[in-house]
């Protein structure tokens, strides 16, 4: 067994990997052991028990997740196991989060981080309300030429589209009944460049 994505070595036990189990918690789960080299030899770990409650109590009071964790034993050595489930949710370390690539552990920021939120919670970009756009910021062009050319395309038939606008954007997914998403302005906005 070797270093992955999924699996972590760690000779001893440090705060900071906490970290890790965040990436991996945020990625594809996996597991982390604690009194073992990087080449996955066990040497051992003092007060494992004791330790093991620590860690427990240092992952659920700074990620709120709780993961499987336990002592076991090779050539009278004792190491630690954790295993992280993959959360759906974003999880979080001190404010910041984390994801795994390869055996690398990354902080998340900028649009990447924007993108990871995005991802966790089931949205994308152009999906999101827009709270300041209304229905006199689209184009009624637009709109009629939308129209025009679903029926001819035979993807909608004449009476799906012969209705109000606010019902045709809720049946197409741009609208919530009470704010347009971006994608509705990218479509059908007279300024979709604003």
């Amino acid at each position: 067994m070797i270093e992955n994505q999924n699996i972590e070595f760690k000779s001893i036990w440090k705060d900071e990997y906490l970290k890790w189990i965040c990436g991996m918690a945020n990625s594809n789960g996996g597991i982390v052991y604690i009194g073992k080299d990087d080449k996955g030899k066990v040497i051992g770990v003092n007060n494992a028990i004791k330790l093991v409650k620590e860690i427990l109590n240092k992952i659920k009071d700074t990620m709120g997740i709780i993961p499987e964790i336990k002592v076991e034993e090779e050539n009278d050595l004792l190491y630690i196991v954790i295993k992280i489930d993959k959360y759906p949710t974003p999880i979080s370390y001190q404010g910041k989060f984390y994801l795994r690539s390869g055996s690398n552990n990354n902080e998340v920021t900028g649009n990447e981080l924007d993108k990871f939120l995005l991802n966790k919670v089931g949205k994308r970009w152009e999906n999101l309300p827009i709270k300041d756009a209304n229905f006199d910021d689209l184009s009624e062009e637009a709109l009629k030429i939308f129209r025009k050319k679903a029926v001819e395309s035979g993807r909608l038939k004449k009476e799906e589209v012969e209705i109000d606008d606010e019902t045709l954007l809720r049946n197409l997914g741009l609208y919530d009944g009470k704010y347009l998403n971006n994608a509705a302005i990218l479509l059908f906005g007279k300024e979709p460049h604003k």
